[in-house]
């Protein structure tokens, strides 16, 4: 353990790390072995504790700071009926627990809420703008199997 503390800043918010020398190596090593899964997480998480660190930070100047987090949503950037065979199209219900694909609309509707003063006393949070996605945990239904509901397998559940 170092016996100095480094001290970063970033985006106004101060974090104290007595091994900062030693972060990069360590989460080089961590890429290296998760490179596939590690880059989406770290976004979120990012994106959930920055809104959270802002919004202590400003809310004492009447400032609020929310999130959304899509999912599953057709836009420009992903759009899932170009990408989506008929036969994918149809399986929706199966996989989202909304039951259906989100639109930006559904996203509009959260950020309309979130803006005016009908959410004066929300701050720090990211909500959920998924369909249900993140609730089922990765939990697809299933028509297949009679004796089970659930399955964790979405292409032939």
């Amino acid at each position: 353990m170092c016996s100095s503390t480094t001290w970063a800043t970033g985006c106004g918010i101060r974090v104290a790390s007595p091994i900062a020398t030693h972060s990069r190596v360590n989460l080089h090593h961590v890429l290296l072995v998760t490179h596939a899964f590690l880059p989406a997480t770290i976004e979120r998480a990012a994106v959930i504790y920055f809104t959270r660190s802002l919004a202590v930070q400003v809310g004492g100047d009447g400032v609020r700071v929310n999130a959304i987090g899509p999912d599953v949503t057709e836009s420009l950037q992903v759009p899932y009926s170009e990408w989506l065979s008929p036969e994918e199209q149809t399986r929706w219900p199966r996989w989202v627990p909304a039951g259906r694909m989100g639109l930006p609309e559904d996203q509009a509707r959260v950020i309309l809420f979130l803006a005016p003063e009908l959410a004066a006393f929300v701050t720090g949070h990211t909500i959920p703008t998924d369909g249900g996605t993140g609730a089922a945990g990765g939990w697809f239904r299933s028509s297949v199997r009679p004796d089970r509901e659930w399955t964790n397998r979405p292409v032939a559940p």
